[in-house]
């Protein structure tokens, strides 16, 4: 899974949407029925000076590191100290299968990510109206996994195969989980970083795992 994680990670550090985005301009395209949401008001919080001092002192490891994950970066075309707007993430569970789907905003070349990808041992993926790549690695009990990424003009989708197509044909639509908070008050969808979470879900889930494998 590490190879994964660090060209998941690397997108997540850096992804596209013209003008600065916030959270709410990407929270629609996640899954309706989402069951945790986290989103993260990047270009905010990095325009806080303290900030700003941090990622001077700490961005060699993505930009001035000749590692796995800087290399992708540079070929990839993508800064993430100067480029990642907004990052809104959702979960959902649903038939026996959790789907996860991360958005991302800011600034970025689609074709040289894409490159960068395949040259990583990506496959192609034809979805609707672009091109996805899919990134699959074994876990320590040789299980393998996949990990969808999906760059467009003005948003990265990375996630599961079912919840990134699913994404990349949806109209922007309301989120029930998100919508509850907002309308009882819980939630402003504006503060630079929020998280939310239908705990009895999860809850029942970790119970009928728990119960699973000691049937196992």
């Amino acid at each position: 899974m590490r190879k994964v994680a660090i060209l998941a990670a690397a997108v997540l550090l850096a992804a596209p949407l013209g003008a600065a985005t916030v959270p709410a301009d990407l929270v629609g395209f996640l899954p309706a029925d989402a069951q945790v949401v986290l989103a993260v008001d990047i270009a905010a919080l990095r325009a806080n000076p303290t900030v700003q001092e941090w990622l001077l002192e700490h961005q060699a490891p993505w930009s001035g590191v000749d590692d796995e994950a800087a290399a992708f970066l540079r070929d990839a075309g993508l800064d993430p100290v100067k480029d990642v707007d907004s990052m809104v993430v959702g979960v959902a569970v649903r038939d026996g299968r959790e789907d996860a789907l991360a958005l991302c905003g800011g600034r970025f070349d689609p074709t040289s990510m894409g490159e960068a990808l395949v040259a990583r041992g990506a496959s192609v993926v034809p979805l609707p109206g672009g091109t996805a790549y899919r990134m699959t690695d074994k876990d320590d009990d040789g299980d393998e996994h996949s990990t969808l990424l999906y760059p467009l003009a003005n948003v990265v989708m990375v996630g599961t195969d079912r919840a990134v197509a699913a994404a990349a044909i949806r109209k922007p639509g309301g989120t029930p989980l998100v919508d509850a908070e907002v309308a009882a008050g819980r939630l402003d969808t504006a503060a630079h970083l929020w998280f939310v979470a239908d705990v009895a879900a999860h809850a029942q889930r970790a119970a009928e795992m728990a119960e699973a494998a000691e049937g196992a």
